[in-house]
């Protein structure tokens, strides 16, 4: 079954709750110019995602994963499921076929993190997680976000992982370490109308290592430069 299914099933069947004060309900839309995973392009075509999820007090729900956050003091700890596939988008919005980018079988991950908020919107986070099917690599990132003027943010990030993760991301080929570089600058609105919120992300990857980089899931070609554009709202 597609992720989009699931989602649906996962929002739909506790819809009944949503009226009450613990409950937050969250539809939205995701265009993307391209898609990718740990510095990998996997679909390089612009697509539309749909965006459902819904919250009960710390926890939330987003299709087939969750995550649940624990505030203390300047620090947020968070557990959590995460789901992805390199599968067709749903809405593409120009012709692309599956190709040598698109042989990775689904795969849940179980993740746990810390983020320190080190200054008012300075935050620096370390991520782990630990594939629970498919190929069980470590996968662990560590991100430094920092503000630039109001609304604007830049961040960059080091994602590092085992032999079985990489070979997971790249291909057969790819071996163990650091793994890929992310430098991204955003701009988030959080007035758009009926409590909406519009986020913009532009995201510049490289996969690090030249044996990652030559893998047969990538070409050593591929610089990922990825802008995203996401509309939300809380009902």
């Amino acid at each position: 079954m597609k992720i989009y299914w699931t989602l649906f099933t996962l929002i739909v069947s506790p819809w009944t709750f949503a009226a009450e004060d613990n409950w937050k309900f969250s539809p939205g839309l995701l265009y993307t110019n391209e898609k990718v995973y740990r510095g990998a392009l996997v679909w390089p075509a612009p697509s539309i995602f749909p965006l459902l999820g819904i919250s009960y007090k710390r926890l939330t729900i987003n299709g087939p994963g969750f995550n649940l956050t624990m505030p203390w003091s300047k620090l947020t700890f968070n557990i959590g499921v995460t789901y992805f596939d390199d599968n067709p988008p749903l809405i593409p919005l120009r012709e692309h076929h599956k190709d040598f980018r698109n042989e990775r079988k689904s795969v849940y991950d179980a993740t746990s993190g810390v983020t320190w908020e080190m200054l008012p919107r300075t935050r620096l986070s370390l991520m782990a997680s630990k594939a629970i099917n498919s190929h069980n690599g470590f996968y662990s990132a560590l991100n430094l976000q920092i503000p630039l003027i109001p609304f604007v943010s830049t961040g960059y990030t080091l994602g590092y992982a085992d032999t079985k993760a990489n070979r997971y991301a790249y291909g057969p080929q790819a071996r163990a370490g650091l793994g890929h570089r992310d430098f991204n600058i955003g701009v988030n609105l959080p007035f758009l109308p009926g409590k909406g919120m519009l986020m913009a992300r532009y995201t510049i990857s490289r996969i690090h290592l030249s044996t990652n980089k030559n893998a047969s899931y990538v070409r050593a070609s591929d610089k990922p430069e990825t802008l995203l554009l996401m509309t939300t709202w809380t009902l």
